[in-house]
């Protein structure tokens, strides 16, 4: 509170004061790291292969045997979101199992999307196989990658919009 007095030149509201704090506010924000997740049919054909790679940290969302997204983070990145389930010790077995069962067959499904999961910097740093992608991804301190839940609509449970005619 000390610093806003100073800023705002005491107890009264002063224009130049109130711009930096908020100047302030709009920098930290700005701060916060982001990724993104690019198209990619050799990823697609990693999934539905079940080529699992050494060098990645697997992890499912949704049920085990119904998982809605499947995510792979290389291990020199910590995954910190724990919404994700983990799969250590993945094998190709596994792996083929998990993607039949969010395709409903094995093998190329085209209501999935596979993608390369990039830092702000371009770089690879995970996969992503789901049947969206609409995703957060934020990155921070010490190799650190957050990818939040993918958003979807559930099977069955859509509301029709109040402005419909049915």
């Amino acid at each position: 509170m000390h610093i806003l007095k100073i800023l705002c030149g005491g107890n009264r509201l002063r224009a130049p004061g109130w711009l930096a704090v908020l100047v302030l506010l709009m920098v930290t924000g700005c701060l916060e790291k982001y990724g993104r997740v690019d198209p990619s049919t050799a990823v697609d054909r990693l999934f539905e292969q079940a080529r699992v790679l050494p060098d990645y940290h697997y992890f499912y969302a949704g049920g085990q045997n119904n998982p809605r997204a499947l995510l792979g983070i290389r291990k020199d990145y910590t995954h910190t979101n724990r919404s994700w389930s983990a799969m250590p010790g993945l094998t190709s077995e596994v792996l083929e199992k998990r993607v039949a069962a969010m395709t409903n067959e094995i093998g190329h499904a085209p209501e999935t999307y596979g993608g390369v999961i990039n830092n702000p910097e371009g770089e690879q740093v995970g996969i992503w196989y789901a049947k969206t992608r609409d995703v957060t991804i934020r990155f921070g301190e010490n190799r650190e990658v957050s990818v939040s839940l993918p958003q979807w609509r559930e099977e069955g449970n859509e509301r029709p919009s109040p402005f419909s005619l049915q």
